[in-house]
């Protein structure tokens, strides 16, 4: 039987505490085995430096275990408090004095080597840099994010900016036009299916509600976005008072998104079809409609 433990709630990697390897959870393949890491030691305590799931593992026990992504990223280090009993993050209620705060450095300081193996790139080239441009692949868009851009969406052919603090798709082709989130119909949080649905008019481009009559054809459809911290994590970073990078590791800026359209039988539509409601604009735009 298996003797397996997260590394970190919602992550995906385990540790087979038998085999003392990492697994990749989606695959089930090991992509690492304690042992050849680098070692960092906190108030006498030595950990693995595990990069493949970005975690100190304690050497003596594995099961004790201290994810870099729950640590403060200073933006020169990472910080947290360390409880010098439980060697872990202290609790709420624990006196502050039995705990030390503690820097640890990038895991790109901290094994070199390693990182630039898995990154295929020169160690030299790792220097001055920060884990945040390593571990998130759209580093460049994060960037474009922080200094105003507003990431897109396509629904049915249609480019929308997401603005997830004022709750609002934004038509790129026509700022004045604009899918309010408040009219969408919630997802449940537990699920990982969708976080919005709301059926659409492509020629329009309104949502429809589920009081008003719709015809049947191709020009409607359901859409079904993802949940609020995938559509834009900076966004909403900002809308719940974080700071611009705190989802990022997890949720990070997608290169590009597209929405699930559907037709009203629960039928995903194709590309072709999909298209149509633009298609249509244009040819009445051509047409002088």
């Amino acid at each position: 039987m298996e003797n397996r433990i997260l590394l970190r709630p919602n992550s995906n990697y385990s540790l087979d505490l038998e085999t003392l390897e990492v697994i990749e959870n989606g695959t089930k393949m090991k992509v690492a085995t304690l042992g050849a890491q680098p070692i960092f030691t906190i108030a006498g305590t030595d950990f693995y430096v595990e990069i493949q799931s970005q975690t100190l593992i304690e050497v003596s026990d594995p099961k004790n275990h201290l994810p870099v992504g729950d640590m403060i990223d200073t933006g020169k280090h990472y910080e947290f408090p360390y409880h010098l009993e439980y060697k872990n993050w202290p609790c709420q209620l624990d006196d502050p004095k039995e705990s030390i705060d503690v820097k640890v450095p990038y895991l790109i300081v901290l094994d070199p080597v390693g990182m630039a193996s898995k990154y295929n790139i020169d160690p030299v080239d790792l220097i001055g840099r920060k884990d945040i441009e390593f571990l998130n692949p759209n580093y460049q868009g994060f960037l474009a994010r922080i200094a105003g851009e507003l990431p897109t969406i396509d629904i049915a052919g249609e480019s929308y900016l997401i603005n997830v603090e004022k709750g609002q798709l934004i038509l790129k082709a026509d700022a004045n036009h604009s899918l309010e989130f408040k009219d969408f119909q919630k997802g449940c949080p537990l699920s990982d299916d969708f976080s919005y649905r709301f059926t659409y008019d492509k020629i329009k481009k309104v949502v429809i509600s589920e009081t008003e009559k719709y015809g049947k054809g191709g020009n409607y459809g359901i859409v079904e976005l993802p949940v609020a911290v995938k559509l834009d994590p900076v966004g909403l970073a900002r809308k719940l008072g974080y700071n611009d990078d705190h989802f990022i590791r997890d949720y990070p800026m997608e290169k590009k998104l597209t929405a699930s359209v559907s037709d009203i039988k629960g039928i995903e539509i194709p590309d072709g079809i999909a298209n149509s409601g633009q298609k249509e604009r244009q040819r009445k735009n051509r047409h002088g409609l």
